[in-house]
């Protein structure tokens, strides 16, 4: 693995435990932003170790990519980037959600949406050994 592969696994990680850390704190929206980033981080980590940048927030555009590139993805995969696309933004500004982000995350969907994380994360590095 090349070191700035690792540099973007290490990253993806960290926001996974701040996510817990948030999500036991009752920050669940914020829990929920670190969910996506770290989603988002464990893609890009297959682009580095392919020698490619991906500057795009977008998960599922990722995701397209790398089916064109080849590598099988399930559609549950793409299910669940999809939905932790959309807290790239609406966890963080009240109007991608009508009012204030904390009204719209609740443990069971910050807690789900790690769980999503992880997934992506285990994709990630299935796909760089």
């Amino acid at each position: 693995m090349r070191e700035q592969t690792a540099w973007w696994i290490q990253t993806s990680q960290r926001d996974l435990d701040v996510a817990r850390t948030l999500i036991d704190q009752g920050y669940c929206d914020s829990a929920s932003f670190h969910c996506q980033q770290a989603a988002e981080k464990a893609l890009k980590a297959i682009f580095v170790e392919r020698g490619e940048a991906e500057r795009t927030h977008s998960g599922v555009e990722l995701l397209v990519k790398l089916r064109q590139a080849g590598l099988e993805i399930s559609d549950e995969l793409f299910h669940r980037v999809r939905r932790l696309d959309r807290s790239y933004i609406d966890s963080r500004y009240p109007n991608g959600v009508g009012g204030p982000p904390e009204n719209f995350y609740d443990q069971k969907t910050a807690e789900e949406l790690l769980e999503w994380a992880l997934s992506v994360m285990e994709f990630a590095k299935s796909n760089l050994s």
